[in-house]
């Protein structure tokens, strides 16, 4: 967003310092925090946000934590080739498994609804089934844990099977952004509801300006996916936004399983009290579903009651009680960037989660760290590929 002179100009006071200020209190923001914080307990880091914890996407989205990227794994090695193919996947289930392992499963499940129920990539033409199948064959050999099953669990129609994974998981993203942001540290502080307006240099530290405060940091780590270009053109060719649109249904008898479809554009699951999640379909109108606009789109809506009622009986002429969209952060090649810019190296960024923000950033925001505390390179995450 545009700032005026008079807004930038009143009330505001350089009386804020910090080691470390991180831009975005979602998922990327607070999972950064929490990994600086723990690898450095003397760090002083303040978080920004122009909103409340999960205003954005990251309290916007479906809860899937799911391994991989918006692509079957046969398309992402026809992509990226099969050894940045499989790395991408592995990194997902270490994501995962790092969750597990630092918040303990069953906190997790009391604290946030985290289930472990697997996921489907289900398919509804032949061509869905022969590429799906040739992804199963390909992780199989790679060690991962799904089969193919023409059968797919009870309450569907109209699937010619899918492939079942078994390790994937779901959670509630608004309370496990609270859990999250209750375990970063004493020396973490989050400011709501501040909206950053630029980053200057003064007396050789950077200033980062808001709303509310000026902040003198040392360092500043962007966690703003969608909004990075508004702060660092850089990022414009690099990480897009692009809305995605869900529907939640009134309570029904469980019976869905977490489940992708359609190349895995769209995807559904049924909520601990009952109520079927619905979202995707953004190939239907995609010029509409790009910009900074929350708004919900009436085409891909209309798309999204359409499928429940055509594969799911237990469905048809069942309340729509939710709508709602989400501004996303789409990178250029479909996978996040972590590192720093190379006009100020001080400036550092993990972005570009394209719709996967709890599969990649508990464990971007290590990368991160690691890359701020010991300079250890981000791999095939560095932002220096687009270089």
């Amino acid at each position: 967003m545009s700032v005026s002179y008079w807004q930038d100009t009143v009330g505001l006071s350089l009386d804020l310092d910090a080691d470390i200020t991180i831009i975005g209190v979602g998922l990327a923001g607070l999972s950064t925090a929490y990994w600086l914080s723990k690898k450095d307990p003397s760090l002083t880091i303040i978080v920004v946000d122009q909103g409340k914890i999960g205003h954005g996407a990251s309290g916007r989205n479906a809860g899937f934590i799911t391994c991989g990227s918006t692509e079957h794994f046969s398309r992402m090695t026809a992509t990226y080739g099969e050894g940045k193919a499989e790395g991408i996947w592995k990194f997902t289930e270490y994501n995962h498994n790092l969750m597990l392992e630092e918040f303990d499963r069953e906190r997790l499940t009391e604290q946030c609804e985290y289930r472990n129920l697997g996921s489907w990539t289900l398919a509804a033409t032949e061509h869905e089934t022969t590429v799906t199948k040739e992804s199963v064959v390909a992780l199989q050999s790679r060690g991962v844990n799904v089969e193919w099953r023409d059968d797919v669990f009870p309450g569907t129609e109209g699937f010619y099977g899918g492939a079942y994974y078994a390790d994937d998981g779901e959670i509630h993203p608004l309370k496990y952004l609270w859990h999250l942001a209750g375990k970063t540290g004493n020396s973490v502080s989050i400011m709501e509801n501040a909206e950053v307006f630029g980053i200057d240099e003064a007396e050789g530290s950077l200033v980062v300006r808001t709303n509310k405060k000026r902040i003198k940091t040392d360092a500043v780590v962007l966690c703003t996916n969608a909004w990075s270009e508004q702060l660092f053109p850089w990022f414009k060719d690099k990480v897009s936004p692009m809305r995605g649109q869900i529907i939640v249904t009134e309570p029904v008898e469980h019976f869905l399983q977490p489940s992708y479809c359609s190349f895995v554009l769209d995807y559904f699951r049924q909520l601990v009290d009952g109520r079927v999640l619905i979202g995707g379909f953004r190939n239907v109108d995609v010029e509409k579903e790009v910009g900074f606009s929350d708004e919900v789109n009436p085409i891909i809506h209309e798309k999204l009651e359409g499928f429940l009622n055509e594969h799911f009986p237990t469905l048809r002429g069942k309340r729509i009680d939710y709508r709602w969209s989400g501004v996303m952060g789409f990178a250029a090649d479909g996978y996040p960037l972590v590192g720093s810019l190379s006009e100020d190296p001080r400036i550092f960024y993990n972005v570009g989660f394209t719709a996967h923000g709890l599969g990649f950033t508990f464990a971007t925001g290590e990368l991160t760290a690691k890359l701020m505390l010991e300079g250890q390179d981000p791999g095939i995450f560095s932002g220096r590929r687009f270089q």
